[in-house]
């Protein structure tokens, strides 16, 4: 029969030792769901911005097209539409708005916005310390020409 001795005896009691395990089981996974939590965070708010973005597009194009604000206004910048129902997610000093005009009355108005990330980790992460949004929109431009975007 062999017996332990010496070096093997220690490495035998360490490998049956359970002090610590819940330590050493915390410091393991706490990093990967710190991760986890911090990249769901982040894309929630991508993604919130962007749908943000795209129905604020959505009611500036209806201006386009009616001459009408949502409130019942006849006149208002564009990217003041776009971020007045963000609840303050977008700010309009952000919003960028261009239109290409098309020969049949009809243009197509991109609206973009840069958000910066939630947490600076995803920015170190990405090499970039925003991230662009862009919606583009064809709309029939019948707005009075006071109105119309510049």
């Amino acid at each position: 029969m062999k017996t332990h001795t010496g070096q093997g005896g220690a490495w035998s009691r360490l490998w049956r030792a359970r002090r610590g395990v819940a330590a050493l089981e915390t410091a393991i996974i706490l990093p990967v769901m710190i991760v986890f939590l911090v990249g769901f965070m982040e894309t929630g708010w991508q993604l919130l911005t962007a749908m943000v973005l795209q129905n604020g597009a959505e009611d500036a194009a209806r201006f386009v097209e009616t001459g009408r604000t949502a409130s019942g206004g006849k006149c208002a910048s564009l990217p003041d539409l776009v971020a007045a129902d963000s609840g303050g997610i977008l700010r309009a000093a952000l919003v960028r708005v261009s239109a290409e005009p098309r020969p049949d009355s009809t243009a197509f108005y991109t609206f973009s916005y840069t958000q910066a990330y939630f947490t600076p980790w995803m920015s170190m992460l990405v090499g970039q310390a925003s991230m662009r949004h862009s919606v583009r929109v064809l709309i029939h431009d019948t707005a009075p020409e006071a109105c119309a975007p510049a």
